[in-house]
């Protein structure tokens, strides 16, 4: 289906737009996507070469990571002067198109959201210690306000609720680590700092979790390091969920989440994500209780730090379909 009557995606401003779609996070930095043109409208597929049985076998995170591949669209496409929506799921007969981000007005990109687009290329996913310094009211609540935008609700925890929460991710971890599979896939997609533009490199890690960590990383077995600096006491944890627990909803959730990751950037925050207890269904049932409801679908750590510069991503002609 081309979309008719605006002609303004040539091959050099639908490149700059993939550019952009792959600056999204992704479960393991697996960059699961192809991008299709479309007339002026820019497709994404699933790419089924890039799933993870173990972790995520429903490919709820291949769903997220594409939704928030879309959101950059949409901005890049505000940066051209257009509005875009997305059309999730535009072709039941096409079982890897997940969606379709075209545009459908003229508009003037506003301050908003030309403050979140140039936040693309600085944001990534900070793995590493935070300093212990709280992060102001008004900027979470600005975090508050960019999902809600986007139809979900990000609900930042106090005190207690990061105690439970920590719990959920150590049991959910744990619970990960007996999965079949789970640690082959873990070391598949781990990186050395000269090897393939994408995964989880070993050199933005700060070596093996340690038993006194408050919040449990994955473990993907990275050499021990010489740093002395040790994760911060009073972590600032979020949870994003959504209304419904479909794949419609994922999409929308994957969305909020890299609307509310760029704003966090352009306010001088680092993030990292905690999947593990959404991997789990017991324990995503148990997170949703500690949040008030809704289907969780994603934990969201954000705070001070030492930002080490974006992940590399896979070059354009590889992620074209």
């Amino acid at each position: 289906m081309t979309t008719p009557g605006i002609t303004l995606l040539d091959a050099e401003r639908f490149a700059e737009l993939v550019t952009l779609g792959t600056r999204a996070p992704s479960l393991h930095n697996t960059q699961p996507w192809l991008f299709h043109r479309d007339g002026d409208a820019v497709e994404v597929f699933a790419d089924p070469s890039r799933v993870l049985p173990a972790t995520d076998p429903s490919g709820w995170g291949q769903r997220i990571a594409i939704g928030a591949a879309a959101y950059n669209l949409r901005l890049g496409y505000a940066q051209l002067g257009w509005r875009a929506e997305t059309e999730p799921f535009p072709e039941a007969g096409e079982k890897h198109l997940v969606v379709r981000v075209h545009p459908v007005a003229e508009h003037r990109i506003t301050p908003a959201e030309r403050t979140v687009a140039d936040a693309i290329p600085r944001r990534h996913t900070n793995r590493r210690p935070y300093l212990e310094a709280p992060v102001p009211a008004a900027t979470l609540a600005a975090l508050v306000h960019a999902a809600d935008e986007e139809a979900c609700r990000l609900t930042v925890l106090d005190a207690r609720g990061v105690g439970e929460v920590s719990e959920l991710i150590r049991d959910a971890d744990a619970e990960l680590e007996r999965r079949r599979g789970y640690r082959e896939e873990l070391r598949r997609w781990c990186r050395d700092a000269g090897g393939p533009p994408d995964g989880v490199r070993w050199d933005r890690l700060t070596g093996r979790p340690h038993a006194d960590e408050r919040l449990r990383r994955r473990d993907f077995g990275a050499p021990t390091t010489s740093s002395d600096r040790r994760y911060e006491s009073d972590p600032c944890l979020a949870v994003l969920t959504s209304s419904g627990d479909g794949r419609f909803d994922e999409l929308r959730a994957g969305q909020a989440l890299q609307h509310v990751l760029l704003r966090a950037t352009s306010a001088g925050l680092t993030s990292s994500l905690y999947s593990q207890p959404i991997e789990v269904g017991a324990v995503r049932q148990r997170l949703s209780a500690v949040c008030g409801g809704g289907t969780p679908q994603m934990v969201v750590r954000v705070g001070y730090g030492l930002a080490h510069g974006p992940t590399p991503r896979r070059p354009i002609d590889e992620v074209i379909r």
